[in-house]
């Protein structure tokens, strides 16, 4: 029986090449192993492919992508360097010949044209043979269907950790969705929600995504400075519906946060839930900072508690629920708790903020009904930190 399982195993390791190349000329992404880390790959030679990475990993799209390129023999892999690059140095060459397949990327003068998106609008182009099994014979697989190059940067969101495992990716990429409706983003910190005033703050998650996807409009957004979940919706009905869902509170959402010192849960509930009702209100003399303001803010009702597994020490991870939305609400609530978040540049004092180089805030769970089925959906995010 062992001849039939392999060759059974065989059969379905070609299946899955040849529908994974498939998905890949169809414009579709792609994770792949290589000698190192696993890709997020995509046609380099279809923008709108290589646009889907930088919207998936959250990753800016001047920042250069590694094309991989078929190669058993000089023959196979000369066709697509060929296709890509302009000029051959003989050195390079020579560095071919002897370390391709492998670990080795050279960059070399892109030929006019040819994989823009994926070499950042740079003049040059990043060229690599890897020499992992699946990865050459996928390659090989699209070159044999016209693709010559996967642009494939590692398969993790811009700024965690690279995975090394299948399970790693799956994991990684779990939850987020990209449908007809619906798009639920994870945004990397110091990326703004939406543009600012003036040119140097066009950069944003919605102007990103809308250049993938033109229909996409925004539903909420999310302080710089935070990380996590983001929800867009796909035209105006979309929108529509979702900015009602959450006026009316049936969507929920769950964050992360690393606090000074030790809150107190006096009064918490049998989950372990407790609450802060402060109201709330803009600090216009000191905008874009909000405060706490008993005869004009307006009602402000956080709930908190310890996350699980959190050790007694200087700082306490906490889970946070928002129950109604006000600006920089989690983070006044806390401060005003006694509890700055480390990392925050608002409200933290100078050894709290000094703490960590990034805002400790990270929306790490949405609850919401789809706009066209109104089918309760949940979407997670692990923290980075």
């Amino acid at each position: 029986m062992a001849p039939a399982a392999s060759g059974d195993a065989l059969a379905q390791a070609q299946a899955a090449t040849a529908e994974a190349a498939r998905r890949l000329r169809a414009g579709q992404l792609v994770g792949l192993p290589t000698e190192t880390v696993y890709g997020l790959a995509a046609d380099a030679d279809q923008a709108e492919a290589v646009a889907r990475i930088f919207a998936a990993k959250s990753r800016p799209s001047d920042h250069p992508l590694i094309v991989h390129v078929a190669g058993a023999d000089p023959a196979q892999w000369r066709a697509a360097v060929d296709h890509y690059a302009r000029d051959l140095p003989d050195f390079a060459e020579r560095l071919m010949a002897a370390f391709w397949p492998g670990p080795l990327t050279l960059i070399l003068p892109r030929r006019p044209g040819v994989g823009q998106a994926a070499a950042g609008g740079q003049d040059s182009i990043g060229l690599r043979c890897p020499g992992h099994p699946v990865a050459q014979a996928l390659l090989q697989a699209c070159q044999a269907a016209g693709v010559l190059g996967l642009a494939a940067p590692s398969a993790n969101r811009f700024g965690r950790v690279s995975p090394t495992t299948a399970g790693h990716v799956q994991d990684e990429f779990q939850g987020l969705l990209d449908d007809d409706a619906l798009l639920v983003l994870d945004k990397p910190a110091g990326l703004l929600s939406v543009p600012g005033r003036g040119p140097e703050h066009a950069d944003c998650l919605s102007a990103r995504v809308q250049a993938l996807y033109p229909d996409a409009l925004v539903v909420h957004r999310l302080d710089m400075a935070t990380s996590g979940l983001v929800v867009m919706a796909r035209g105006l009905e979309a929108q529509r519906r979702l900015s009602r869902a959450f006026a009316e509170r049936r969507v929920h959402k769950r964050y992360i946060a690393v606090v000074a010192g030790q809150p107190d849960p006096a009064g918490a509930d049998a989950d372990g839930w407790c609450d802060i009702q402060l109201p709330l209100i803009v600090d216009w003399p000191n905008r874009p900072k909000s405060k706490v303001d008993f005869a004009l803010g307006k009602p402000s009702h956080t709930r908190w508690r310890v996350a699980p597994g959190t050790a007694s020490g200087p700082t306490t991870r906490l889970e946070l629920e928002p129950v109604t939305g006000r600006s920089h609400q989690l983070r006044v609530h806390l401060q005003a708790l006694g509890h700055p978040m480390l990392g925050d540049e608002l409200y933290a004092p100078d050894p709290v903020l000094a703490a960590s180089p990034r805002l400790l805030l990270h929306a790490t769970r949405v609850t919401l009904p789809h706009p066209l089925t109104a089918a309760a959906q949940t979407f997670n995010s692990p923290a980075p930190f």
